[in-house]
Protein backbone atom coordinates (compact mmCIF):
# COMPACT_ATOMS: atom_id res chain seq x y z
CA UNK A 1 0.00 0.00 0.00
CA UNK A 2 2.75 2.46 0.90
CA UNK A 3 4.29 2.03 -2.56
CA UNK A 4 0.96 2.95 -4.16
CA UNK A 5 0.48 6.28 -2.37
CA UNK A 6 3.19 8.25 -4.23
CA UNK A 7 1.90 6.93 -7.59
CA UNK A 8 -1.67 7.86 -6.68
CA UNK A 9 -0.56 11.35 -5.68
CA UNK A 10 1.54 11.90 -8.83
CA UNK A 11 -1.15 10.51 -11.18
CA UNK A 12 -3.85 12.62 -9.52
CA UNK A 13 -1.75 15.78 -9.61
CA UNK A 14 -0.89 15.12 -13.27
CA UNK A 15 -4.60 14.94 -14.09
CA UNK A 16 -5.36 18.13 -12.16
CA UNK A 17 -2.47 20.10 -13.70
CA UNK A 18 -3.33 18.85 -17.19
CA UNK A 19 -6.94 19.99 -16.82
CA UNK A 20 -5.89 23.41 -15.47
CA UNK A 21 -3.37 23.78 -18.29
CA UNK A 22 -6.05 23.00 -20.87
CA UNK A 23 -8.58 25.38 -19.29
CA UNK A 24 -6.09 28.27 -19.20
CA UNK A 25 -4.62 27.83 -22.69
CA UNK A 26 -6.78 30.57 -24.20
CA UNK A 27 -6.69 32.91 -21.25
CA UNK A 28 -4.18 33.38 -18.50
CA UNK A 29 -0.80 32.54 -20.04
CA UNK A 30 1.06 32.97 -16.75
CA UNK A 31 -1.10 30.32 -15.06
CA UNK A 32 -0.88 28.15 -18.19
CA UNK A 33 2.92 28.37 -18.14
CA UNK A 34 3.36 27.78 -14.40
CA UNK A 35 0.92 24.86 -14.25
CA UNK A 36 2.41 23.47 -17.48
CA UNK A 37 5.80 23.55 -15.77
CA UNK A 38 4.34 21.70 -12.79
CA UNK A 39 2.87 19.13 -15.18
CA UNK A 40 6.31 18.71 -16.76
CA UNK A 41 7.86 18.05 -13.35
CA UNK A 42 5.13 15.56 -12.46
CA UNK A 43 5.57 13.83 -15.82
CA UNK A 44 9.29 13.42 -15.11
CA UNK A 45 8.46 11.91 -11.71
CA UNK A 46 5.89 9.61 -13.35
CA UNK A 47 8.45 8.43 -15.90
CA UNK A 48 10.97 7.83 -13.10
CA UNK A 49 8.35 5.80 -11.20
CA UNK A 50 7.82 3.53 -14.22
CA UNK A 51 11.42 3.28 -15.39
CA UNK A 52 11.78 -0.40 -14.39
CA UNK A 53 8.81 -1.35 -16.57
CA UNK A 54 10.16 0.69 -19.47
CA UNK A 55 13.61 -0.88 -19.25
CA UNK A 56 12.15 -4.38 -19.03
CA UNK A 57 9.99 -3.77 -22.10
CA UNK A 58 12.92 -2.29 -24.03
CA UNK A 59 15.07 -5.36 -23.36
CA UNK A 60 12.36 -7.88 -24.26
CA UNK A 61 10.51 -5.95 -26.96
CA UNK A 62 10.34 -8.83 -29.45
CA UNK A 63 9.25 -11.30 -26.76
CA UNK A 64 6.43 -9.30 -25.20
CA UNK A 65 2.77 -9.75 -26.06
CA UNK A 66 1.32 -7.54 -28.82
CA UNK A 67 -0.97 -5.72 -26.36
CA UNK A 68 1.96 -4.76 -24.12
CA UNK A 69 4.02 -3.84 -27.19
CA UNK A 70 1.26 -1.43 -28.28
CA UNK A 71 1.27 0.12 -24.80
CA UNK A 72 5.02 0.55 -25.00
CA UNK A 73 4.82 2.20 -28.44
CA UNK A 74 2.02 4.53 -27.30
CA UNK A 75 4.12 5.47 -24.26
CA UNK A 76 7.16 6.28 -26.42
CA UNK A 77 5.12 8.37 -28.88
CA UNK A 78 3.36 10.07 -25.95
CA UNK A 79 6.65 11.02 -24.32
CA UNK A 80 7.94 12.31 -27.66
CA UNK A 81 4.83 14.45 -28.19
CA UNK A 82 4.98 15.90 -24.67
CA UNK A 83 8.68 16.69 -25.02
CA UNK A 84 8.04 18.50 -28.32
CA UNK A 85 5.07 20.27 -26.72
CA UNK A 86 7.19 21.37 -23.76
CA UNK A 87 10.05 22.64 -25.93
CA UNK A 88 7.71 24.50 -28.28
CA UNK A 89 5.84 25.87 -25.25
CA UNK A 90 9.07 27.34 -23.94
CA UNK A 91 9.83 28.80 -27.38
CA UNK A 92 6.27 30.17 -27.63
CA UNK A 93 6.81 31.86 -24.29
CA UNK A 94 10.03 33.41 -25.63
CA UNK A 95 8.04 34.63 -28.66
CA UNK A 96 5.43 36.19 -26.37
CA UNK A 97 8.04 37.94 -24.25
CA UNK A 98 10.38 39.08 -27.04
CA UNK A 99 8.18 39.33 -30.12
CA UNK A 100 10.70 37.48 -32.29
CA UNK A 101 8.67 36.84 -35.46
CA UNK A 102 10.67 33.77 -36.46
CA UNK A 103 9.24 31.94 -33.42
CA UNK A 104 5.58 32.56 -34.33
CA UNK A 105 5.08 29.19 -36.14
CA UNK A 106 6.23 27.44 -32.97
CA UNK A 107 2.94 28.40 -31.31
CA UNK A 108 1.00 26.34 -33.87
CA UNK A 109 3.35 23.37 -33.40
CA UNK A 110 2.86 23.70 -29.63
CA UNK A 111 -0.92 23.59 -30.09
CA UNK A 112 -0.84 20.61 -32.45
CA UNK A 113 1.57 18.55 -30.35
CA UNK A 114 -0.40 19.45 -27.23
CA UNK A 115 -3.62 18.19 -28.82
CA UNK A 116 -1.97 14.98 -30.05
CA UNK A 117 -0.30 14.46 -26.65
CA UNK A 118 -3.63 14.99 -24.88
CA UNK A 119 -5.34 12.42 -27.13
CA UNK A 120 -2.50 9.97 -26.54
CA UNK A 121 -2.74 10.64 -22.79
CA UNK A 122 -6.37 9.50 -22.93
CA UNK A 123 -5.28 6.35 -24.81
CA UNK A 124 -2.50 5.85 -22.25
CA UNK A 125 -4.96 6.09 -19.35
CA UNK A 126 -7.38 3.68 -21.03
CA UNK A 127 -4.56 1.20 -21.68
CA UNK A 128 -3.52 1.37 -18.03
CA UNK A 129 -7.03 1.55 -16.60
CA UNK A 130 -6.71 -1.77 -14.74
CA UNK A 131 -3.50 -0.60 -13.09
CA UNK A 132 -5.04 2.78 -12.27
CA UNK A 133 -8.08 1.13 -10.71
CA UNK A 134 -5.74 -1.23 -8.85
CA UNK A 135 -3.95 1.75 -7.34
CA UNK A 136 -7.16 2.77 -5.62
CA UNK A 137 -8.10 -0.67 -4.34
CA UNK A 138 -7.20 -1.15 -0.74
CA UNK A 139 -6.90 -4.57 0.85
CA UNK A 140 -8.85 -4.92 4.04
CA UNK A 141 -6.88 -6.38 6.92
CA UNK A 142 -7.96 -9.83 7.96
CA UNK A 143 -9.45 -10.10 11.42
CA UNK A 144 -7.12 -11.71 13.91
CA UNK A 145 -8.28 -14.88 15.64
CA UNK A 146 -8.54 -14.39 19.39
Amino acid sequence: MRKKVPKIIVDSLMLITLIITLVTMRGNMIVHTVIGGMFTLLMAIHIFQTIKWTKAMSKNFKKIKPKIRRQYIVNKVLITMWVICIITGILAGVHTLTGIDALFPVRRIHGITGAVAFALTIVHCIQHSKRLIGLFKFKRPRPQAA
